[in-house]
């Protein structure tokens, strides 16, 4: 059985030169409990990613089931 959408929910994460992410976007699916959507946007600002290549930023996408 397929998953209603409203279960997967998207974010953008621009991650820095020096892989810090730099914010965290909603992209599509809505948070409405407003503690656990700054929870979880806090703890993914917090992630570290590898260093990118060419010195440039780059831009992740994630998406959660939830």
């Amino acid at each position: 059985e397929k998953l209603a959408e409203s279960y997967f929910k998207s974010f953008e994460l621009p991650v820095t030169t020096d892989g810090t992410v730099k914010e965290v976007k909603i992209l599509s699916g809505d948070i409405r409990d407003a503690q656990a959507r700054k929870c979880l946007m806090e703890t993914i600002g917090k992630w570290q990613f590898a260093r990118t290549a060419g010195a440039k930023e780059v831009k992740a996408v994630l998406t959660l089931k939830m």
